[in-house]
């Protein structure tokens, strides 16, 4: 019984593999009806499953299959036309023999079906061209079934009842040093080859399946191993013993080629996953009304295979968003002076060490102003800061929760629902997605992937005395700053340090700070000499990460968090390292979200202000203050109602919020550094006993006040150097007076801090 089910479980696999190729032997005799290898390429694998499913007992798989038999035989003899009825009527054949051996393989049965309206399409396809409907009595056997029962002998019937096969995961082909034999598809082959009297291949095939539960030990395994072998490297340090360095060497070499080994054998290519991409877009097409020829490139390019399944739902979301809404009708196309099919290029090729994965089509591409037009229809952003955003933050939006300009929902796409969930999932398996659109040329999806999530080298940096990894493939550079010399090396922005890199301005994030580790004292405070740089990018954001000590670059073994800590997204997972000690793995991007360094973070305060009341030119006039900390921020002086000091006992608390009493009113204070992260200009005042400086801003009767440190002067003709700060509330950085000063988005302050300010200013009069 045993065998009998490993035999079974060999039929189901290579019959599923089968039926990918019959898929696209299809497609290609729907470009060129005349091929002859496609027609015989499909007659082979319908035969062989028909008399492999025959010997099994499947009954409703061998009527299925006999039918289609006779009408690609009929089309391989010249009797019968191939047409695109045919084409359907076959992939419709095909799916539901997929789905019986879907049943089969988890009920170890066919189970019952009504198969009598496919047959009835197939029978009357054969009866127009003058062809038997009546299914034949033979079942084609095959001449060994690995089994050690000869095919010719009766105990073959013990296929009816032998225990149903338990599920099994797919198995993957893994190369061997020297040919293997299969009896099982030895036999097939003799089988589809015209039951030439059992004659088979003079070598046996290059491959083995092996069960991916097994590779997937072996990998589990070997991560041990490395981690043996970190450990040991890392005593080996440690030991004066001139005869321990060479067996050490020794191990590090053997682990390092074991590894490679065995990871190769998780390693497929892309045509594994590309092969079933095409029947998708020709249905979809046939949906629209439109015609799609899909091109590859690079199938040979390997990815790790639990990222090609992880990869596998986002890249059919994005094909059929293409064909359903990239790609223009025939009609259409023709009359933009486009060739009336539509094209679909999919790419795969290494780059800086990730594979990297682009959708191309060529179809109308993405209307800015309609994206521009739903986002702020939707409340998600301004039209003032919509129309200060570059195209790529622009289309960006795409990936925003429920975010769709489809005219209409079809049952294909236009719901909404998808591009954000892509994006999540590529995220979640160490990926990158982006976008590029030209209106009228197309859209390019552009995913970069790692290589493989198993086994990978990090860098791994510490801070406050906590080990931590980040993936080599996320570090662009490194770089140190003298603490000592920071006021030099440093520049500083409502208390946050800046570090210009190059002539540009690089936001550094102080990983103790932002993890909550440093207990108040930041690492610029509390450590003495340097401290290390690790230049990161977010999507298109760079940051420097400040971190207490960059300690070496080593493979580690990923390790998944817990359950609990799924949902924590600054963590990718941990690793165990040479010394023992688990370290947590830095998911970049979360880190940047966390820092609120990310770019797809739109900023809704400001919606609905006027645009008086938010723009200013390219060069205007800054009124310029100093934080508590010694930093530098600016706003346009035209949002500026009126400048006020008040003492600091005239400060109110009501609730959670502050105000003083102006002008027979009660003005709501908002605390500008508070709400950027940095000190408190209230609580400062209110310890020194100093007055306090209140920027008034004022619209329709309404006022609110934005506490401020200290006024330092107005400066005319600055302009904004630097949009790359990212963070809510601040346009951007400036030079002014010598000093980096960051340029405050006024209007979003207030709203963040008085979030009812610009809706009650609309309802009173002047």
């Amino acid at each position: 019984a045993r065998n009998m089910d490993e035999a079974v479980r060999e039929f189901l696999q290579e019959s599923t593999e089968n039926l990918d190729r019959v898929d696209r032997d299809i497609l290609d005799l729907e470009q060129d009806a005349s091929a002859t290898q496609p027609i015989a390429s499909l007659f082979r694998t319908i035969h062989t499953i028909k008399g492999t499913c025959g010997f099994f007992g499947f009954g409703r798989l061998e009527k299925i299959t006999h039918t289609g038999e006779n009408i690609l035989g009929r089309i391989r003899d010249g009797k019968l036309a191939w047409g695109q009825d045919i084409g359907n009527v076959l992939l419709e054949m095909v799916d539901e023999i997929r789905r019986i051996m879907a049943r089969i393989d988890q009920n170890g049965e066919e189970g019952p079906g009504d198969d009598s309206a496919l047959l009835a399409k197939l029978a009357e396809i054969l009866e127009e061209s003058g062809g038997a409907t009546k299914p034949s009595s033979r079942r084609a056997v095959p001449p060994s079934l690995g089994i050690g029962t000869p095919a010719t002998q009766a105990p073959v019937q013990l296929a009816r009842s032998a225990p149903p096969p338990a599920p099994v995961a797919a198995p993957v082909p893994v190369p061997l040093a020297a040919p293997a034999s299969n009896a099982l598809t030895s036999g097939r082959d003799a089988v589809a080859a015209g039951d030439n009297h059992g004659e088979t291949k003079a070598a046996g095939d290059q491959t083995v399946r092996v069960h991916v539960e097994l590779l997937d030990k072996l990998v589990n395994l070997v991560g041990e191993l490395v981690l043996v072998r970190n450990q040991v490297l890392q005593y080996a340090s440690t030991v004066d013993d001139p005869a321990f360095g060479p067996i050490v060497q020794r191990l590090g070499l053997m682990t390092t080629e074991l590894q490679e080994g065995v990871m190769k054998t998780r390693m497929q290519p892309m045509a594994s996953l590309w092969g079933k991409l095409p029947r998708i877009v020709r249905d979809v097409a046939m949906q629209c009304g439109k015609r799609v020829r899909l091109d590859t490139e690079g199938a040979e390019t390997e990815l790790d295979r639990t990222l090609i399944e992880a990869v596998k739902d986002p890249l059919v979301h994005i094909l059929r968003n293409a064909v359903d809404h990239g790609i223009e009708a025939p009609d259409d196309r023709i009359r933009h002076g486009k060739n009336p099919e539509g094209r679909l290029l999919l790419r795969a090729f290494h780059e800086n060490g990730l594979v990297v994965l682009e959708i191309i089509d060529d179809g109308r591409g993405m209307d800015l102003e309609r994206i521009r037009a739903k986002a702020f229809e939707r409340g998600i952003a301004s039209e003032e800061a919509l129309s200060r955003m570059s195209e790529r933050d622009v289309l960006a939006f795409i990936f925003h929760p429920g975010f769709s300009t489809a005219a209409a929902v079809t049952n294909i796409s236009g719901r909404g629902v998808g591009m954000d969930v892509v994006k999540t999932n590529v995220e979640r398996i160490g990926g990158t997605v982006e976008l590029l659109s030209r209106f009228g040329s197309g859209t390019t999806v552009r995913i970069k992937l790692p290589l493989t999530l198993a086994i990978v080298p990090a860098l791994i940096v510490k801070a406050c005395a906590a080990s931590y990894a980040i993936p080599e493939a996320n570090v662009l550079e490194l770089g140190r700053v003298d603490v000592d010399d920071r006021e030099r090396t440093l520049e500083y922005v409502l208390g946050s340090p800046v570090y210009r890199l190059r002539d540009n301005l690089l936001p550094l994030v102080e990983l103790g700070q932002l993890l909550k580790v440093d207990k108040g004292v930041r690492a610029l405070d509390r450590v003495n000499g340097e401290l290390g740089i690790v230049v990161l990018q977010a999507n298109d954001r760079l940051f420097g990460l400040v971190v207490d000590e960059i300690t070496d670059i080593q493979d580690i073994v990923v390790k998944p968090l817990a359950k609990q800590l799924r949902d924590v997204d600054t963590f990718a997972g941990a690793t165990i390292l040479g010394d023992g000690r688990i370290a947590l793995i830095l998911d970049i991007t979360g880190v940047a979200k966390r820092a609120n360094l990310s770019s797809d973070q739109h900023d809704p305060a400001d919606d609905g202000v006027p645009k008086s009341l938010r723009s200013f030119d390219e060069q205007t006039t800054f009124l310029v203050c100093a934080s508590t900390g010694d930093g530098r921020y600016a706003l346009p002086l035209e949002l500026v109602a009126r400048l006020e000091e008040f003492a600091a006992d005239q400060v109110e608390r009501l609730g959670d919020r502050v105000a003083v009493q102006y002008r027979g009113h009660v003005m709501p204070l908002v605390d500008v550094e508070s709400l950027l992260g940095g000190g408190s200009a209230i609580e400062h005042s209110k310890r020194t006993g100093d007055t306090l400086p209140v920027i008034v801003f004022s619209r329709d009767g309404v006022t609110v006040g934005m506490a401020v440190h200290r006024v330092v002067d107005v400066f005319e003709d600055v302009s904004i150097t630097d949009r790359t700060n990212g963070r809510l509330g601040v346009h951007g950085y400036s030079v002014v007076n010598g000093r980096v000063t960051e340029v405050l988005d006024a209007p979003a302050l207030v709203r963040r801090g008085v979030p009812w300010f610009f809706a009650a200013s609309r309802e009173v009069s002047p």
